[in-house]
Formats: structure tokens, sequence, C-alpha cells
């Protein structure tokens, strides 16, 4: 995508797409399907379903409790096997354009010097029809597109978006980095300094160099190194 940028006259469009309550939603009869597709070994297959099938929970706050129901979709919060039983809800999503798949994370891109080339909106129209087949639903209000577009020839009002629902953005933040439609690093910046503000806010660091590298550290210099490991 970005070597793809260094042509003014490319169009990239960039899908990053949001699936509602990804992990509380997941059918266990289709994941049923995909383990045996998956070729699981049949004791992981049957081992698996009954840790997943039959979970009780209820809600207590103070001394009241609420009645037990029970959980029949989804998986459990905390445990190992979750983000591995959505990766293998969405093994099989594929497309025929750019793509990657980040556990609950999907983005999908297209290159073209079209301003109305169709590619990302035959993908999305995909991408709405493997959800209902598989049971899962798309947060249109998460489900963001962004338009890379450096020429002169066409405006961003040339390029025909994906749907009402969907909205277009200039920046979005993936994965803890914040990227923009001009591909400099202006807004993840911006982003990361509010973050160290936010952690200083408030905070009264005493004279001692000791006790003002250590407080620095702890409220900012750690989030710089994380970021920075992110990129």
């Amino acid at each position: 995508m970005f070597l793809a940028s260094d042509n003014s006259q490319n169009i990239i469009r960039v899908l990053f797409v949001d699936f509602t309550k990804a992990f509380d939603v997941i059918d266990l009869n289709v994941l049923l399907n995909k383990f045996v597709n998956c070729g699981m070994p049949e004791h992981v297959v049957v081992w698996s379903l009954d840790f997943l099938s039959g979970r009780k929970q209820f809600v207590r706050i103070a001394d009241s409790v609420s009645s037990i129901s029970v959980v029949t979709a989804g998986t459990p919060r905390g445990t190992v096997s979750r983000p591995n039983d959505f990766k293998l809800m969405i093994y099989d999503l594929h497309f025929h354009l750019g793509y990657v798949k980040y556990v609950d994370d999907t983005t999908v891109f297209s290159i073209s010097n079209n301003p109305c080339d169709c590619s990302l909106q035959e993908a999305s129209d995909y991408l709405v029809y493997w959800t209902n087949v598989n049971g899962m639903l798309i947060n249109t209000s998460k489900t963001k597109e962004m338009v890379i577009y450096f020429g002169k020839q066409w405006c961003l009002d040339d390029i025909p978006p994906l749907c009402r629902n969907i909205e277009r953005v200039v920046t979005f933040k993936l994965l803890g980095v914040v990227i923009s439609s001009d591909l400099t690093w202006d807004a993840h910046v911006s982003y990361i300094l509010s973050k160290c503000a936010k952690r200083m806010k408030g905070s009264r660091l005493r004279h001692t160099t000791s006790c003002q590298n250590s407080q620095f550290y702890l409220l900012v210099q750690c989030h710089l190194e994380n970021d920075y490991r992110q990129l």
C-alpha cells in the first residue's frame, strides 16, 4: 500500500472492518463445522465444544443475585481459546484484494487509478454475505473507509462512497497506531503526546533526580517505548 502511494495516480481505498461483539456472538454450530473442516482431531473438537457449551452465568450486585442463564454463544473472557476460536471463525474469510487479518481486526484495501473502481465495493458486499452465513455482525458505526490519493486529477467527491452507513475518515487508529490519509506521522505523534500529557496531568514530581527519572519512566517513557515498538 505504501509503495502504491508513490504513484500519485493511484487511488488507494482502505476499509477498516469492526465486528459487533466479535467474541460474544460466535455461533457454536458454525464453529463446530470449522473445526471439522480444518481437520482437527476428533477428541480436540469434542473437548473444545464441551468447554464452550452449557456455560452458565449470573450477575451479583451487593446482596442481590440475578437468575442463572445459559450462555449459548461466544467464548469466555480471559481464556486462551478465546482469540484462537475467533481466528478459526474467520480463517475462511478471504478477498481477491489486499487484506490483513489480526484476530478481530480486518483491513481490506484496493488500488486503482479509476475513481469508479468497484472492487472494494464488491469486497464489502462479499463481507456482508460472509457475515450473514457465519452468524457475525458488522459494526457499521465503527467500520470506516479511508481514501489515500495524492494526485490532482480527481477529488474525493469523485470517488463514490461504499454506502451511507460507512463513514469516510482521514485518520484511523489500528492496533494502537494512528494511520493518516496523508501517510504522515503527525496524527500519531499528537496522539502519543496527548497520552503522555494525560499521564503527567495532576502528578507532582519531586525535585530529587532519582524520583524524577523513575516517575518520568512510569508516566511517559514506557508509553513512548511501547508505541515505538508498535511501529
